[in-house]
């Protein structure tokens, strides 16, 4: 019997060197969060990207990622994370 595996539902806006999606962790709280894959160079002709993730702030349209919510629903988000990687 396989497991559930739990992710949130996400908006995705591609940028011209980016690629963003944002979702709600619902846990003790509600808050946005965001995913953030920047193309950063190429290496051997294959294109690098960094990943970034966060709290998003809708009125400055910046990720912190220095805030730790610990809003009870790390399984569920983490899961988020990698159901967006390409």
């Amino acid at each position: 019997m396989k497991a559930e595996i739990k992710t949130y539902e996400i908006e995705e806006t591609q940028f011209i060197n980016q690629l963003q999606f944002l979702f709600e962790s619902v846990g003790q709280n509600k808050i946005l969060k965001a995913i953030q894959y920047t193309n950063v160079m190429k290496f051997k002709n294959r294109d690098v990207y960094n990943l970034g993730f966060g709290d998003y702030d809708m009125r400055t349209g910046a990720i912190n990622d220095e805030i730790n919510s610990n809003n009870g629903d790390v399984y569920t988000v983490f899961n988020t994370v990698l159901s967006t990687v390409l």
